[in-house]
């Protein structure tokens, strides 16, 4: 994929000014308990499998509104330490890793 069909989320925050987000896709190994996707076991990004050890903190946004769907995001260990952002996106169904970013104006 190359750098310009990466989809960006822009947010902007009080504290530290404007943050430019990039969700690359990644290909996930997750749970399916009582729902699809409950929660992510492994990932693969750029050609490396991760194992997660441990699920830090997750939390979801949407789905209050039809043109809201509900995107669920979890923050992750993996295997070698470092800790990751990645997003599953129900309405797609599609995985993404979140990398942030900051730049000025």
């Amino acid at each position: 994929m190359n750098s310009s069909s990466v989809p960006l989320l822009i947010l902007y925050s009080k504290n530290m000014g404007r943050d430019k987000y990039i969700l690359e896709p990644i290909e996930v190994e997750s749970y399916s308990g009582y729902k699809l996707h409950e929660s992510p076991r492994a990932f693969i990004y750029k050609g490396i499998t991760y194992i997660i050890q441990e699920i830090i903190d997750r939390w979801y946004e949407g789905g209050l509104k039809p043109d809201a769907p509900v995107i669920n995001y979890f923050k992750v260990r993996a295997d070698n330490g470092t800790q990751y952002l990645i997003r599953y996106d129900s309405f797609h169904d599609e995985w993404t890793l979140v990398n942030r970013t900051i730049f000025k104006d």
